[in-house]
């Protein structure tokens, strides 16, 4: 009744190596998948970053342009008031 008993040593050692086997390409695959991820997210937040360095150049330029034109502005305001200073002055000596 009982079969040769080296076939279930077979079985069985067949069945380990499957396992082994098994396990080996689902953690290869899983690294593997996991490095992709991995690099892609690294991707993903240098653009990021590229994109905030940009982004925050484009500011500065903007308020730079807005300080000079502010500068502007009031160095056309003083020679506004400097030019009715000189104005009233000579409608109060007349």
């Amino acid at each position: 009744m009982i079969d040769n008993p080296s076939h279930y040593i077979t079985a069985t050692v067949a069945a380990v190596a499957s396992s082994i086997v098994g396990a080996g390409v689902w953690l290869v695959r899983t690294i593997l998948t996991d490095t992709k991820r991995l690099s892609l997210l690294e991707q993903r937040q240098d653009l990021q970053h590229r994109e905030m360095v940009m982004a925050l150049r484009s500011t500065q330029d903007q308020v730079e342009k807005m300080q000079t034109t502010n500068a502007m502005s009031i160095a056309s305001q003083r020679r506004i008031v400097e030019m009715l200073a000189h104005l009233e002055e000579g409608k109060v000596d007349k």
